[in-house]
């Protein structure tokens, strides 16, 4: 409420062109980096660390978008973002810690998995 209000006649994402697209391509660059580094090892689990970091990569993204400058009392303002976002992460977690990672030809994920999921994705 401290900044004017958009002009009618702007585009909505009229400040946002460059962000989404210096976004994307630091998203492509770390996704196509860590699967050609992991695809020889073991293709599922390359499979699989790409789509989950690219899931929190795009959490963090969200809350980045969200406003220009992050505060954790936007997280309690927020409760749809925060509660989308949590239910969008526990679907994603059955579906690679249940017999459905099969059909998805997805593997399960060690805690050293994780943390280079968040450490890329919160890049």
């Amino acid at each position: 409420m401290q900044r004017k209000p958009r002009d009618k006649k702007e585009h909505i994402l009229s400040h946002s062109t460059k962000f989404i697209l210096i976004i994307s391509v630091i998203e492509f660059v770390v996704l196509f980096g860590l699967f050609l580094q992991r695809q020889n090892a073991d293709l599922e689990k390359a499979r699989t660390l790409v789509i989950t970091t690219s899931i929190v990569f795009q959490f963090f993204v969200s809350f980045s978008v969200r406003s220009e400058k992050f505060n954790f009392r936007e997280l309690k303002m927020n409760l749809y973002l925060v509660g989308s976002i949590a239910l969008a992460l526990i679907l994603h977690l059955i579906l690679i810690y249940s017999p459905l990672n099969i059909w998805f030809k997805f593997t399960s994920l060690g805690a050293s998995d994780w943390l280079t999921i968040i450490g890329l994705g919160s890049i």
